[in-house]
């Protein structure tokens, strides 16, 4: 099953997209609601110290991830 995303611009046209989605029998929509990012947004305090007493670099962290030498 593949998926695609609609973004209606005009709020007034949405009840016309809908409308017309449900005439199509091969499809089937759901209608998400939208997210507030700022509401999700984490403490960044959180994230302090999480390297603390840890001897690694920014090579190390390189080579780890993405599993290659640095020149």
């Amino acid at each position: 099953m593949s998926k695609i995303l609609i973004d209606i611009k005009d709020q007034s046209k949405k009840d016309i997209v809908i409308s017309l989605l449900k005439e199509f029998s091969f499809l089937e929509f759901h209608e998400l609601d939208k997210v507030d990012k700022l509401k999700n947004t984490s403490d960044i305090r959180k994230l302090f110290g999480i390297w603390k007493e840890r001897e690694i670099n920014l090579n190390d962290l390189r080579t780890r991830a993405w599993k290659r030498e640095i020149k």
